[in-house]
């Protein structure tokens, strides 16, 4: 299984500020604690973009994400394991501040957020099922201030079909089926022989309607 814990934290040195932010975070009873002005400058040799909303953008890393591998060592090529970011905005930030407090959780200290969260995330290509394991708020220097379970379960099928979580994660399903050299680079276990050919079987077709849809986009349009 591809390790997964130090992927954010091995790269915090490379990130630093972008955005200015104006907006000021929730003070602890009473007098003016304004959020640092951040701005999260994202590794794109570690992190690939899919989008943003006006509030947050969407990214996951393609240097850990990875097949599930079995107890026994045997790679599951159903199952991806993959890290994600999401970046937030100062608006954002303290909606997330004022909220937690409103429901008495813990908020000291994020007004150093640095408007990201980071979740550890297995999705199920057959099922097309979202499970997120944990959510991780982090500061500015990509330290940790808290470290929450959620076990939360997404049905891809069940939203939107312009719903922004739904196009991010079938964008990752997506890369992996079209990158899948890379994601058994990044899996530590075994992969058998009829996993391997179904994935180059799979590849394979990809690759073969792709080309069938840039040679119909070459093709001269003709009018009557």
């Amino acid at each position: 299984m591809c390790n997964l814990s130090h992927s954010l934290g091995k790269y915090a040195a490379v990130f630093s500020l972008a955005a200015c932010f104006t907006f000021g975070a929730f003070p602890a009873q009473g007098g003016a604690n304004p959020i640092t002005p951040k701005s999260p400058k994202v590794p794109m040799d570690t992190y690939e973009w899919i989008q943003a909303s006006p509030r947050t953008s969407y990214y996951f890393n393609k240097k850990y994400i990875c097949y599930q591998t079995n107890s026994d060592g045997t790679v599951d090529v159903n199952l991806l394991r993959i890290p994600i970011l999401r970046t937030y905005d100062c608006i954002q930030i303290a909606d997330i501040i004022a909220k937690r407090r409103w429901h008495r959780q813990k908020w000291e200290g994020l007004d150093d957020l640095l408007a990201a969260e980071a979740n550890n995330v297995t999705i199920d290509c057959e099922k097309r099922t979202v499970t997120i394991r944990d959510s991780i708020l982090l500061t500015e220097t990509f330290g940790h201030l808290y470290d929450e379970p959620s076990g939360r379960v997404i049905e891809l099928d069940k939203l939107s079909e312009q719903s922004l979580e739904r196009r991010f994660f079938e964008s990752i399903l997506q890369y992996a089926q079209d990158n899948p050299d890379k994601l058994i680079a990044n899996t530590k276990g075994s992969l058998t022989e009829a996993d391997q050919k179904k994935l180059v079987a799979t590849k394979k077709a990809e690759d073969k309607q792709r080309k069938a849809i840039e040679k119909a986009k070459k093709r001269p349009v003709t009018t009557d």
